[in-house]
């Protein structure tokens, strides 16, 4: 009949071949898609072939001196296997985040001392000392544990804590990745279970079980990394249509919080950085007011984002995810770059709104813009005025000195008149010869100055064209109010009109006023 600690020996030897078959798979896969969880995967392998092979050639040995050399091998590996599987999980949940060295440092600080005490415990007793050989159902190495071994154990329970924290928090977070989450808790918790048990010398029929949880472990981390990351379709797609398109994309949960973005988000928003600290989207809603109607609206809104002096232009669209059940999960907001089309929508705008020879708006701003403030001053009850402008004896210039001489005079008489308004009137050529000005916040007082002002340097003005010196006046008629109340943009432009009307009347090159009150007639 078979001896228990050969079965026990051929089992362990089993694992540790299909460990170690498993680890060149994994180099393989590794060489056709690079991948940080999967190195890690490898080592983990490796580690777990040795201890499961160490301790099963440490079964079957018969002289303490064999036992002691493969019971040092196996404590070799077992030491860094802790520390391992956290650097794994942290490349499985962060897989775009560069750690400093100082952190590997910290996480393996004790698995190294610990390798090397073990080598040395001849020397000392910190780690394991008194070695012997107890005979049972089979034959088992004994030894008395120093004070470093309780260090270690408290160290490798630790970082097992921290592994299966991040994991609780990830299946919290991440709804999609749940399933990968709870696979990988219950992987790291099995043997961390055994672990302790065996630390508290607690055995089943003097059986220590932690060597045979190890390749459980290790395939439950296959499974984790092939099965629900790398070789999934999703995944793939992720990969390829996520972090490769250059619309930019954010990901946030129920929250708002954000739990992901591509590689354009953030060259959009090279600022925001979720992996230092939690990111709610409602800060970028600060800076860009527009983004709350797509956020809590589902409307399409576009913002314009200014990094180191460039101006970029965004549609932002918004999607909400939803799980299995339809129950809502959270959303994702889609930035499209539209930069040039903004350019030519722009240079449109520009065609349609300013007159193509004097630089002026055209009528059609004007009728729109005008309403506008108009409405504001309604609002506030602030002063409007408006003035129309009307060049004397116009045909005259064009039957004596030709179309292009009259196309200089307007092209003159509109920059003179832009550099002496202000930014926010609004100054259009409304017919050939024929010029509005809108003047919000200024009343009637204030549009005469500016009136006399324009009709004054007009008529000192001397054109020059093929040689020849050009003289030309102007009349204006205005009418303006100090407080708008139910006036409207017709009433005005009536009394204006009518105004330089009778400017035109009295002998021209001149400025006349009508109220809003008096008649027209």
């Amino acid at each position: 009949m078979m001896k228990i600690d050969y079965i026990l020996s051929f089992i362990l030897f089993l694992f540790s071949i299909i460990t170690l078959a498993s680890c060149f798979y994994a180099i393989k896969q590794l060489i056709n898609n690079f991948n940080k969880s999967i190195i890690w995967l490898i080592v983990f392998s490796f580690v777990v072939f040795v201890y499961c092979f160490s301790y099963s050639m440490e079964l079957i040995c018969t002289t303490l001196r064999v036992m002691v050399v493969f019971n040092t091998v196996k404590i070799l590996a077992i030491a860094v296997s802790q520390s391992i599987t956290l650097c794994m999980i942290l490349a499985l949940l962060y897989p775009a985040k560069k750690f400093k060295i100082s952190f590997f440092v910290i996480i393996f600080i004790i698995p190294v001392i610990t390798i090397v005490l073990r080598i040395t415990s001849s020397y000392h007793t910190l780690y394991y000392h008194s070695f012997s050989i107890t005979e049972g159902i089979f034959k088992t190495l004994k030894f008395k544990l120093g004070p470093w071994h309780y260090v270690y154990g408290i160290h490798g329970v630790s970082i097992s804590l921290i592994a299966i924290g991040l994991l609780i928090k990830d299946f919290i977070v991440n709804i999609y990745r749940r399933e990968r989450s709870i696979l990988l808790i219950f992987a790291i918790m099995f043997p961390l279970t055994l672990g302790i048990l065996t630390i508290m010398e607690v055995y089943v029929y003097e059986i220590i079980l932690l060597p045979y949880a190890f390749p459980f472990t290790a395939l439950c981390f296959y499974i984790a990394v092939f099965k629900h990351q790398l070789f999934n379709i999703i995944p793939l797609a992720y990969k390829r249509v996520f972090e490769w398109t250059d619309a930019g994309i954010v990901v946030m949960d129920n929250k708002l919080n954000v739990i992901g973005y591509n590689r354009s988000f953030n060259n959009i928003f090279p600022y925001i950085d979720i992996s230092t600290c939690n990111y709610n989207i409602k800060e970028l809603i600060k800076e860009y007011s527009q983004l709350e109607q797509t956020v809590f609206n589902d409307t399409e809104s576009k913002i314009k984002v200014s990094n180191k002096d460039v101006d970029r232009y965004y549609t932002v669209d918004n999607a909400y995810l939803f799980d299995k059940k339809n129950a809502k999960t959270g959303q994702m907001l889609s930035f499209v770059d539209i930069t040039q089309l903004a350019k030519v929508m722009s240079q449109l705008s520009e065609l349609a709104f300013v007159d193509s020879l004097t630089g002026a708006y055209t009528r059609r701003y004007f009728d729109k813009h005008a309403k506008l403030e108009l409405e504001r001053a309604k609002r506030y009850a602030h002063p409007i005025a408006l003035i129309v402008m009307d060049l004397d004896n116009f045909k005259s210039v064009n039957d004596k000195y030709g179309h292009l001489a009259g196309d200089k005079v307007l092209i003159n008489i509109a920059i003179l008149c832009n550099d002496l308004i202000k930014e926010n009137d609004i100054f259009c050529r409304y017919g050939g010869e024929e010029f509005m000005l809108l003047l919000p916040e200024t009343d009637a007082a204030g549009a005469n100055v500016l009136a006399e002002k324009i009709r004054a340097l007009i008529e000192a003005k001397e054109i020059t064209f093929n040689n020849q010196k050009i003289n030309i006046t102007i009349s204006l008629g205005y009418t303006g109010v100090s407080q708008v109340v139910d006036e409207e943009l017709e009433l005005l432009f009536k009394h204006a009109d009518a105004a330089l009307y009778i400017a035109k009347e009295k002998g021209r090159n001149r400025v006349q006023f009508l109220a809003c009150e008096e008649s027209t007639d």
